[in-house]
């Protein structure tokens, strides 16, 4: 920010190659696709030692808490979350959402008592009170966020997608549960896990 100029910053976001491509996650609302058998045929090519980020989305948007305590049987990371906002798919919206629980970025959040729901609502309500900040910000002109606000006001705070990262034959067996609608990989690195 320069005086009362701001200016878009560099922003980092989870596997940035597949920014580039259509669609990171399916709405509950959308038809599965292929995504998640050819996923299931690259992580299953990938040897042991590797280890992979992957958007998966669910079958249908669930809680917070429901996505924890079903991902914690597997050994792998919740890195972020896709919030449901619509009941279905309108224009070419892309998905907003908070840290997952295993997120760095959300160590640095911890310094409140409020749970992270309430934090992402407080968040988007003060985001909305500055449309042009958050604009220029996120680089994104759709984020429509007074009809989303009143979208989850209405019917909570549910999780369509998340973006986990853990040993690739973890990550295969947590994509073959029936709760994964789709999936795609992002990143597969060598890594000591």
């Amino acid at each position: 920010m320069f005086f009362d100029k701001l200016k878009q910053p560099t922003i980092s976001y989870y596997g940035d190659s597949t920014r580039e491509t259509e669609g990171f996650f399916t709405h509950p609302s959308a038809q599965a696709d292929a995504s998640k058998k050819q996923t299931l045929t690259t992580l299953d090519k990938l040897p042991e030692g590797t280890v992979s980020e992957v958007y998966v989305s669910y079958d249908r948007a669930y809680t917070p808490k429901d996505i924890y305590s079903f991902a914690k049987k597997y050994d792998m990371k919740v890195l972020w979350n896709a919030i449901k906002t619509e009941d279905s798919l309108s224009g070419n919206q892309r998905p907003i959402g908070f840290p997952g629980k295993d997120s760095e970025f959300l160590k640095e959040l911890q310094h409140t008592s409020k749970t992270e729901v309430d934090q992402f609502k407080d968040a988007l309500a003060y985001v909305n009170q500055h449309p042009t900040w958050a604009t220029t910000i996120s680089g994104r002109p759709d984020l429509d966020l007074s009809n989303r606000i009143r979208y989850i006001d209405q019917n909570g705070v549910t999780v369509y997608g998340s973006v986990v990262t853990g040993p690739s034959k973890e990550i295969e067996k947590f994509v073959k549960t029936k709760r994964i609608k789709t999936a795609k990989v992002s990143e597969v690195e060598l890594w000591n896990w």
